[in-house]
């Protein structure tokens, strides 16, 4: 087992503590790439599903971009933007904002922010496609009969 080594004396099975604390930072970067991509996609999907029917499919076109790309590219264009010499950094010094470059690179934050790139349109379409079957009217109808937007 991955997660389990056998001692070399007695034969007997003990979690390594290298591959346990391995195994909960993945897991709690993917619950947290989750709920990112979650928190950008919900109201993305609802800003599209709520959009006139051409203006849809502009939003969508937009959306699937990425898709036409390399991942290999796209990871490289977030280096170029957070590495030490790269666009948030320059534009923060600039900005007056910090005084020398901030070590974004080889981070969670560099993994959180190059994780929810990548996996926000698989966040958004399939959220879309549900929310486009709602019938608008039914909350308009919920509007006129004194519900609020939580109801």
């Amino acid at each position: 087992s991955v997660l389990m080594q056998r001692d070399i004396f007695d034969d007997t099975l003990a979690f390594a503590d290298a591959h346990l604390s391995i195994f909960w930072r993945s897991a709690k970067l993917s619950f947290l790439t989750t709920i990112l991509t979650l928190l950008f996609g919900f109201p993305t999907a609802y800003f599209i599903a709520t959009r006139p029917a051409r203006q849809r499919n502009v939003w969508l076109f937009l959306i699937t971009i990425p898709f036409w790309t390399n991942l290999l590219i796209r990871t490289f264009a977030i280096q170029e933007v957070i590495r030490n010499e790269g666009i948030v950094n320059t534009v923060l010094i600039k900005l007056g904002i910090i005084s020398q470059p901030i070590q974004m690179m080889f981070t969670d934050f560099a993994l959180m922010v190059g994780m929810t790139y990548v996996y926000l349109p698989l966040m958004v379409l399939p959220l879309y496609a549900s929310m486009e079957k709602i019938d608008f009217r039914l909350v308009e109808a919920g509007y006129d009969l004194y519900a609020n937007r939580f109801h």
